[in-house]
């Protein structure tokens, strides 16, 4: 059978600190916001590194959900990360 595609949420305001390219970074996303283990099945950020703005604190990604009801309530209650609560 076909994998089911994943649930996307565009997360606002994320510090750009977040180390995106490492599974322990999606684990502990989990964690943070008391999520399932592999619940959230990829990061990425919405515009390019090289486009970023000198000295850039924020940005928008994208997270993406294996289930519905973990992506509904990632855009009904925000998300924590690093410890800042980011709309989604």
């Amino acid at each position: 059978s076909l994998a089911s595609k994943p649930f996307s949420v565009i997360t606002e305001y994320v510090p750009v600190c977040l180390v995106i390219d490492d599974l322990n970074t999606l684990r502990e996303m989990e964690r943070e916001n008391d999520l399932p283990v592999n619940t959230i099945c990829s990061i990425r950020w919405i515009k390019p590194l090289e486009r970023r703005v000198p000295n850039q604190r924020t940005a928008h990604m994208i997270i993406d959900f294996f289930r519905l009801a973990e992506a509904n309530l990632a855009i009904k209650n925000g998300l924590l990360m690093l410890g800042k609560r980011c709309s989604s």
